[in-house]
């Protein structure tokens, strides 16, 4: 179902903007965490700008190019800073590179300036949000995306009839469930390959979660959420 109201985009350039702003303040600001900080950000603003969630966060095609290549140099840069944290050998708090601290920091005032001056996600001041901080899962911002853009068009084929919100969560997560109680329990699970059977239940949970996040919102029955919610923490593997 299509949300109403969503600011995502304008909350992730603010938050962008105050990790800019964050590393001015002292060079105790500039370590690997915040680089990672940088990174997942970023990584949710270019998903936003390939998969728009609705129209307002479109943009003209004239402005594509330059604004795709200003959001994939903050994500490299950012990604490139981070590596260390990727072998584990040193933790967050770790000092980052003046120099790649250097190339994060533009990437950031070039993105920001060009978001400005297109006038894309509104204009944005510095403000911390760190639900934005969360890990990239590609496969749930997939899901999520979908859930937007998929529920909506059902819905508007029952509003006439008295189509509820709340049956259409209720549709979705019905769908989630049975996806999940597939990946769980059906024996054809047992003859795919692990890797495969793998993503396939990363896709399940992701879907799931979603489908349960949107139920809860609407206010769905409370018996069934725990259901679902109990079903997300469960993976059972076929013996072959």
């Amino acid at each position: 179902m299509a949300i109403a109201k969503d600011d995502t985009v304008l909350r992730l350039l603010c938050h962008l903007a105050w990790l800019r702003d964050l590393v001015g303040t002292g060079s105790k600001h500039r370590t690997l965490g915040w680089a990672r900080r940088v990174y997942n950000s970023a990584a949710h603003l270019q998903f936003r700008f390939v998969y728009p969630h609705q129209p307002r966060d479109r943009v003209a095609e004239s402005s594509r190019p330059i604004l795709a290549k200003a959001i994939e140099t903050v994500v490299a840069a950012a990604s490139d800073a981070i590596e260390p944290l990727r072998g584990g050998a040193v933790g967050e708090d770790s000092a980052l590179d003046s120099a790649a601290a250097r190339e994060v920091h533009d990437a950031l005032n070039v993105l920001l300036d060009t978001a400005n001056r297109i006038g894309w996600g509104g204009v944005h001041a510095p403000k911390e949000d760190a639900t934005l901080d969360r890990p990239v899962n590609p496969l749930r911002l997939l899901a999520e995306w979908r859930r937007r853009h998929g529920g909506g068009k059902q819905a508007g084929l029952h509003n006439a009839s008295g189509y509820t919100a709340n049956d259409e969560a209720m549709v979705e997560l019905c769908k989630g469930i049975a996806t999940k109680l597939v990946a769980n329990h059906s024996r054809a699970m047992g003859r795919v390959p692990t890797s495969a059977s793998e993503v396939f239940h990363e896709a399940a949970d992701a879907h799931l979660s979603v489908d349960l996040d949107e139920f809860s919102r609407t206010g769905g029955d409370q018996l069934i959420q725990r259901f679902a919610a109990q079903l997300l923490r469960t993976r059972v593997r076929r013996v072959r």
